[in-house]
């Protein structure tokens, strides 16, 4: 969610993970969501949590500022099949 990066950015990793765990499953496990999710607690210590997550947002296209915050949290972008997100697109899930 949208409030969940905003804590991130305030430095409160631990809330926005916690705030996006209790999304439904079905919610989380969708690609543009898990990837802030894989972000929030990759910040928090939580790489192995953060690999499932992680591999789910490997399909979805990130764009240039998704890619900084994933660096800022200690990894490089996964595989991706494609190099331009969808047009349309909300960033992150509202």
């Amino acid at each position: 969610s949208t409030y969940a990066l905003s804590l991130y950015q305030q430095g409160k990793a631990a809330e926005a993970a916690a705030l996006m765990s209790a999304l439904k499953p079905e919610t989380l496990r969708t690609p543009q969501v898990a990837l802030y999710q894989a972000i929030f607690l990759l910040s928090i210590g939580q790489a192995e949590k953060a690999e499932e997550f992680l591999a789910l947002s490997a399909k979805w296209p990130m764009l240039p500022e998704e890619t900084a915050l994933l660096e800022r949290a200690g990894l490089k972008r996964p595989e991706s099949p494609s190099a331009t997100p969808p047009t349309g697109r909300a960033s992150p899930a509202e």
